[in-house]
C-alpha cells in the first residue's frame, strides 16, 4: 500500500481498470431491479419474454432471479427464431426481415454454455399470430401469472398479438419491459393496447439506457 499513497493518481488509474468487470449493461441493470422488486414484494408469477434472440437478456433474467432466491418463477421464451418478419413503414428504417437472427438450437446452446438452462426454462417457436393464441395458451404453456413481461419483439405488427395474450397474466405489479421503446413499434402497440384496455393502469419503473423503459402494472377490477 505504500506505493499506491506515494502515488494516488496511480491508485485511482490501478481501480479504474478494473471497474468495467463490476459494471452492468443497461439490460442487466434493469433485470436487476426488476427482480429485486419482485424478490421484496413477494411477487409471484412467471417470466416471459418475447423476442429473445441469441439469450443475452434471457439468461441475464434468470441470473438474478437466482441472486434474489426467487426459485418458483418460471422462463417463458417465446421467438421465431428466424430473425423478424417482414418489415413495412417508418420501421424499415431500423429494421428488416431477419434481422435478430439466431437459430432454436444455438440459442438452446448459449443457456447451456451459461448454465441458465433447465426445467424452468420453456422456449416456444414459431411466429407469434400464430403461437399465441387462446388454444395454445390452453394446451401448452400452464402460465398462472406473470410477474415480469419483457417485450423485445421491435416491431408494431409483432407487439399486437403479444398484448392480446399477456392480458389474462397480468396482476397487480407485474412488471413490463420494453428494449426498443424510443424506436420500432413497441410503444405505439402498447398505447393503443391500452386505450382498448381502459382497466389496465401502468405507471413508470425506471428507463434504462437510450432505448428502453419499464411499467408497473395497476389493474383496476
Amino acid at each position: 500500500m505504500k506505493y499506491f499513497k506515494c502515488h494516488p493518481y496511480r491508485y485511482t488509474k490501478f481501480f479504474r481498470s478494473f471497474q468495467h468487470l463490476f459494471r452492468y449493461t443497461p439490460a442487466e441493470e434493469i433485470l436487476n431491479k426488476v427482480m429485486r422488486y419482485v424478490e421484496k414484494t413477494k411477487l409471484k408469477g412467471d417470466y416471459l419474454e418475447f423476442g429473445v434472440y441469441n439469450g443475452t437478456s434471457f439468461i441475464s433474467a434468470i441470473k438474478f432471479s437466482r441472486l434474489y432466491k426467487l426459485n418458483d418463477m418460471r422462463f417463458f421464451a417465446f421467438d421465431s427464431f428466424k430473425g423478424l418478419p417482414e418489415v413495412k413503414g417508418k420501421e424499415s428504417g431500423f429494421f428488416k426481415k431477419g434481422d435478430c437472427y439466431c437459430n432454436i438450437k444455438e440459442f438452446r446452446r448459449n443457456l447451456i454454455q451459461k448454465k441458465a438452462y433447465s426445467n424452468r426454462v420453456k422456449i416456444v417457436q414459431g411466429w407469434f399470430d400464430k403461437v399465441l393464441t387462446n388454444n395454445k395458451k390452453k394446451a401448452d404453456f400452464h402460465i398462472n401469472k406473470a410477474s415480469v413481461i419483457m417485450i423485445d419483439c421491435d416491431i408494431y405488427k409483432s407487439a399486437i398479438p403479444v398484448f392480446k395474450f399477456i392480458k389474462s397474466y397480468l396482476q397487480d405489479g407485474t412488471v413490463l419491459i420494453f428494449d426498443d421503446w424510443f424506436y420500432g413499434g413497441e410503444k405505439r402497440a402498447f398505447e393503443e393496447w391500452l386505450k382498448q384496455n381502459k382497466d389496465i393502469k401502468v405507471t413508470e419503473f425506471h428507463k434504462y439506457g437510450w432505448n428502453g423503459n419499464s411499467f408497473i402494472v395497476n389493474l383496476n377490477e
